[in-house]
């Protein structure tokens, strides 16, 4: 992976042996789709086709779980067990992770305006770009957005606060990827993050989600 603009990835010029996009596809959805009629979830989230901000990985992931979820449900033709899939008639939701524009640049905005978000940068002033720890930037929120965005409001949607640090430790998590993760007391902006753009990223209020075309719920999910 390598980035091509702020906010949005693309391939790099050499791709790792191993790598998630050198696999075929239908190996790597027949091993999910395995997994899903082995768990048979109500409901599979993945990112949007754009894989949130372009990373090739990601938008692997996408292609793989979309495909995963039609041989595990009986829609593919490489299903092993149509039959049973179709006789009960079981089939996931799937959902899609978004973020509404408004909402993610009054989230940029946040970072620009918050007193914590504010010290973040400023502890990260120092010129670190060989480590990709710094000097971090704060978004433009007039500027160009990732793929996650949507102008439409979201099918479902979750709000952040009552699990805040279960999300924040996820990040924290992902140490080669992830930094400065922070929490913020601002009503658009719930914490902090950068990834190694070195751009401070919101985490929005409300976690945000689209039905997958063809993929919404036949009935209410048992949500908590």
């Amino acid at each position: 992976m390598s980035w091509v603009g702020t906010g949005r990835a693309g391939a790099a010029g050499e791709v790792p042996d191993g790598a998630l996009v050198g696999v075929p596809l239908d190996v790597a959805a027949g091993r999910l789709a395995g997994l899903l009629r082995e768990r048979r979830p109500d409901l599979v989230v993945t990112y949007e086709p754009g894989g949130g901000y372009g990373h090739p990985d990601h938008v692997r992931a996408h292609a793989i779980t979309m495909r995963a979820v039609e041989l595990a449900a009986g829609d593919g033709a490489a299903s092993s067990d149509t039959s049973a899939t179709r006789a009960d008639g079981w089939a996931p939701a799937v959902a899609w992770a978004v973020a509404p524009a408004a909402a993610l640049r009054a989230g940029y905005a946040a970072l620009a305006a918050d007193p914590t978000a504010r010290a973040v940068l400023s502890a990260a002033a120092d010129d670190r770009r060989a480590t990709r720890e710094g000097p971090l930037e704060p978004p433009d929120p007039a500027g160009p957005l990732p793929s996650v965005a949507t102008d439409a409001p979201g099918d479902l949607v979750v709000d952040v606060l009552p699990v805040r640090d279960r999300v924040l430790a996820a990040l924290r998590a992902h140490a080669t990827q992830v930094q400065a993760v922070t929490p913020l007391d601002h009503p658009d902006a719930v914490a902090c993050y950068a990834l190694s753009n070195l751009v401070l990223a919101p985490v929005l209020p409300r976690e945000s989600y689209a039905w997958a075309p063809g993929r919404a719920p036949a009935a209410p999910l048992p949500l908590p």
